[in-house]
């Protein structure tokens, strides 16, 4: 168990997905392959549900713990964290032996078929076994408040280097219904089979980000389309099957039935390269309204009633089981529109061309962009093939926004001056919070602002002041989405403070109204 709690504090803290790689493998080679199972199941999201109830846990906890009730509740105020508090004031068994993870998991699925007198008498028996970092896991774990998922590409990349298989073989085998009970290591680490192969999808055609000025020869045609907030993926219908790859290699067929079930009426050995979209009433929504869909464990009908999406396709890497990444990107295109307009399917949309014939109409794509409700163009060279490393697709994102906010928070940095802000604008006669970033300012303004917030000080709330709401700062703001986490309605992404307005005053600031006209 020690080697697994060592783990799980690694990847806490590990600064770099290689970091967390590096670390996983170590752990792998030192345990055996039903340790090895356990753990992978564990990082993956598939742990037990909820056993003990946190009351019952307390309760069994201080039969065990011989403190005053006053020190108990004083040690819970520093922790802040029930399981954390009891880990660290149970007593440790000494003399006893160190037990493997897959020995704990064991225990623990038992316990769930195990009566409140039988949990009872493992509790007082085995939980004083492990140490504080093993107990904290064990607490955690059996009250159902542990949170031990990791990114899903880190433990793809560690198997797939320590056992030499493909990266996606491993995701999509991952990806389906398993248990620690239901697989074995040996089964999911098992040699290439051709059903493998044939759920694969191609590599993605490369996009780069380019914020320099347009340059092109008279030679050079380029297709540009609007470029959404959404998902990219591919959809790869093969021998009856339908799978839905994401860039990032995760598989995620069982997050969107309707597309999965839009696909099955393809040809067959067909595969689309293109963005799912939230979408509603002919409006691309953001990637936040996506993401919160895809994080649900179970998508039901009512889940997809309330985020219906689509598939935007833009690419046709196969056609009816003929690879065509050797055929330009034209060629391509016309395959794709026919077979768009013969499936006719809601579901499944068309890129959308964006008219193109020189720099001056990029630049006024990119303009038009935000009334698109597009986060800016995409720009394609229409004789490339498809994931030609040598012809990356290219990401001009839309101009950003500027927007004057007026300090409504204040919190130190690491110089201890007041450099982290949170920011509001105007919702009628009051100001509500729409962004927090940290301050791009000289010294001597910095300086500045914190002797006015230190002079300006309504409410401390541990490291954070309300300050007066009198200075106004421009901020630049790549896009704006809605948001039914936010009070405001609306969440700001990639946020920098750019400017003290010392020449505005606060009722001068923007207003909530006016943020949202540039929602996407």
């Amino acid at each position: 168990m020690r080697s697994f709690t060592l783990l799980l504090e690694t990847l806490e803290y590990a600064s770099a997905a290689r970091d967390s790689v590096n670390a996983l493998k170590r752990y792998m080679n030192q345990v055996d392959d039903e340790d090895r199972i356990h753990a992978i199941a564990l990082l993956t999201g598939r742990k037990p549900r909820r056993i003990i109830p946190a009351a019952r846990i307390l309760s069994w906890s201080m039969d065990l713990i011989d403190i005053p009730d006053w020190l108990f509740e004083e040690c819970s105020q520093v922790t802040g964290e029930l399981p954390e508090v009891l880990s660290l004031l149970i007593p440790r068994r000494e003399s006893m032996p160190e037990r493997r993870l897959s020995e704990w998991m064991n225990m623990i699925y038992a316990l769930d078929r195990q009566s409140e007198e039988e949990q009872y008498a493992w509790f007082m028996r085995h939980i004083p076994e492990a140490d504080p970092a093993g107990r904290l896991f064990m607490l955690r774990l059996i009250s159902g408040r542990a949170s031990l998922k990791v990114s899903l590409p880190v433990v793809v990349t560690a198997l797939s280097e320590l056992s030499g298989l493909d990266e996606k073989i491993l995701a999509k085998r991952l990806s389906q219904e398993w248990t620690p009970y239901t697989l074995t290591y040996a089964e999911l680490v098992r040699p290439e089979e051709r059903s493998d192969r044939v759920s694969l999808p191609y590599p993605f055609h490369p996009v780069i980000v380019d914020t320099h000025a347009f340059q092109s020869t008279n030679e050079e045609r380029w297709l540009l389309e609007w470029k959404w907030d959404g998902l990219r993926a591919q959809i790869v219908y093969r021998e009856g099957q339908v799978h839905i790859w994401s860039e990032t290699g995760v598989l995620l067929s069982n997050k969107f039935p309707e597309l999965t079930s839009m696909a099955s009426a393809w040809p067959e050995g067909t595969v689309l390269d293109g963005e799912i979209l939230a979408y509603s009433e002919g409006i691309p929504l953001s990637l936040t309204v996506l993401q919160a869909r895809i994080k649900k464990k179970y998508v039901t009908a009512k889940i997809q009633a309330e985020t219906p999406v689509v598939f935007n396709a833009f690419d046709l890497p196969e056609h009816k089981g003929q690879p065509l990444h050797a055929h330009t990107l034209e060629e391509r295109r016309t395959l794709l529109e026919t077979l768009v307009r013969e499936t006719a399917q809601p579901a499944l949309l068309l890129s959308t061309l964006v008219p193109f014939t020189s720099a001056k109409d990029l630049d006024k794509m990119l303009a038009l962009s935000r009334m698109e409700r597009a986060r800016g163009v995409l720009m394609k060279k229409a004789g490339s093939g498809y994931a030609d490393p040598e012809a990356h697709w290219i990401f001009r994102k839309a101009g950003t926004l500027s927007v004057h906010a007026v300090l409504l928070y204040a919190q130190k940095g690491t110089d201890e001056l007041f450099s982290h802000y949170t920011l509001g604008v105007w919702n009628g006669k009051q100001l509500v919070t729409v962004a927090k970033a940290e301050a791009e300012l000289g010294t001597e303004e910095l300086l500045e602002i914190d002797d006015f917030i230190r002079r300006n000080t309504l409410e401390k709330f541990g490291p954070v002041r309300t300050v007066r709401p009198e200075l106004v700062f421009e901020i630049s703001v790549e896009s704006i989405h809605e948001s039914r986490r936010h009070k405001s309605g609306i969440v700001l992404h990639t946020v920098r403070i750019i400017a003290w307005k010392k020449d505005k005053k606060a009722r001068e600031a923007d207003t909530l109204v006016s943020l949202k006209r540039n929602i996407m």
